[in-house]
């Protein structure tokens, strides 16, 4: 299980190699969020921080065999990025249906590319067998302690530049991100609310129904890993629900940009219930 000291460790392997993003104060009727820009991140997300802490993990030996990942996007150049930066051989499943940009960021940054088709179960499958042919490392995308560690060290930034937060809002995914974040928060703040909502964890694994053109965070996260689900589950994280279609639209795009700095609308769908005023309980 994730302590505070391997995010802390994990926080040395990377400096030097992310960025420290900074808090950028937003007002919004009257009240304050901090929104952390990890699209600042050299590859644009934060990604980076767990891949690298994984590869940069590596005996020698294991860096050697070269490493595999299966991804859509952002991972995949996150660990694309991480190999080449530590001159390993990185392969990255991808599906077939993965926007070009992305495929062609991950291929820039020397990752050799397979593609298979577009489920989600498939590129795993290809990974593994490949991984077992060639003895490349798997590199998994949130299901693995290193993963989680560095995807935490956001979260020690985040009490260092406030330490007096009261709640942290964290947009979930695979779950590897909130299982960091809130491992790092409520370790050294055990009182501070993760994404809690009405005293309970909501967060279901293998559950999920998706929004076109919107990240629901009612939805859950999809395919959360076992080992994320208890962590967060540990650490009391919970999940909101987010705007109605109506005030989505109209409030987060007010939320989306600070002065010259635009937000993604995913990463804006974590800040959607405080901008639409949910209670937080």
């Amino acid at each position: 299980m994730v302590i505070l000291s391997d995010i802390r460790e994990a926080r040395s392997r990377l400096d030097g190699i992310t960025v420290r993003t900074p808090l950028i104060p937003l007002e919004y009727d009257g009240r304050t969020l901090y929104l952390k820009p990890e699209n600042l991140q050299p590859i644009g997300a934060f990604k980076l921080r767990g891949a690298y802490n994984k590869i940069a993990s590596l005996t020698e030996d294991e860096r050697a065999r070269g490493v595999i990942t299966y991804s859509s996007g952002n991972h995949a150049q996150g660990v694309a990025y991480a190999a080449r930066a530590l001159e390993t051989k990185a392969v990255v499943v991808m599906p077939s249906n993965a926007p070009a940009i992305k495929r062609e960021a991950t291929a820039a940054l020397g990752a050799e590319i397979v593609l298979v088709g577009p489920s989600g179960v498939e590129r795993q499958l290809k990974a593994e067998e490949l991984a077992a042919q060639y003895g490349y490392v798997i590199i998994p995308p949130y299901e693995d302690e290193k993963i989680i560690a560095g995807q935490g060290t956001a979260g020690l930034e985040i009490l260092e530049d406030l330490p007096d937060v009261d709640l942290v809002l964290v947009p979930i995914g695979g779950g590897g991100l909130i299982s960091g974040i809130s491992t790092a928060i409520k370790s050294a703040k055990p009182h501070r609310e993760i994404s809690r909502r009405a005293g309970a964890f909501h967060l279901r694994r293998r559950s999920a129904r998706s929004i076109r053109g919107n990240y629901d965070v009612r939805a859950h996260p999809p395919l959360c890993g076992r080992y994320s689900h208890d962590l967060g589950r540990r650490n009391h994280a919970g999940c909101a629900t987010s705007c109605p279609k109506s005030q989505d639209r109209r409030r987060t795009q007010r939320c989306r940009c600070n002065g010259r700095l635009a937000f993604p609308s995913r990463a804006s769908a974590g800040i959607q219930p405080y901008c639409c005023g949910d209670q937080w309980g």
